[in-house]
């Protein structure tokens, strides 16, 4: 926790090295959001999912930009009993993630972003990486397609296996 906090804490006092400018470089966007497992040590299981998300975005120069999201996520499958060593792999209910990273214009109307952070799932903490396309819907970019691929490098005593994803967003920018 302590590594979570003093990362956050680096990101923002960069973010904070212009606070004085305007502030329409500062943005706070809402999404909704489907996941669809591609891999998972119970993959069956955790095979689609629903959740929402925030965004925090500070624009550094007309092309990149900083930011931060946190996303929740509820999965639905069949939550079969697997037996791995004669203890239970339980499937995830749930995942939540607090991410930040750099995100860059390549064309006025594509985006794409990397980001890095923590993952929250039944009581443990992994480490992952974000990789994000966003295509802007609108010409004020307050509406955008967000097209996300998640890795989370678990560490279970049971089976090796780590948890990847596909996310698909509509991204609403509030201000």
């Amino acid at each position: 926790m302590k590594h979570v906090c003093l990362f956050f804490t680096l990101l923002f006092s960069v973010c904070q090295g212009n606070a004085q400018s305007a502030s329409k470089k500062w943005s706070f966007s809402v999404f909704g959001q489907i996941t669809d497992t591609k891999y998972d040590k119970n993959a069956r299981q955790n095979a689609f999912g629903m959740g929402a998300g925030i965004k925090i975005y500070r624009q550094l120069g007309q092309k990149t930009g900083l930011f931060t999201e946190g996303t929740s996520s509820v999965f639905g499958g069949t939550k079969e009993l697997r037996i791995i060593n004669g203890q239970p792999l339980i499937p995830k209910d749930g995942l939540e993630s607090i991410h930040a990273g750099i995100q860059y214009r390549i064309y006025k109307p594509i985006q794409m972003a990397t980001s890095i952070g923590p993952s929250f799932s039944s009581g443990n903490t992994d480490w992952g990486f974000r990789q994000t396309v966003l295509l802007s819907l609108s010409k004020k970019e307050n509406f955008q397609f967000r097209l996300s691929f998640d890795h989370v490098f678990q560490d279970d005593y049971l089976i090796n296996s780590d948890f990847g994803s596909i996310g698909y967003s509509i991204l609403v920018r509030l201000f």
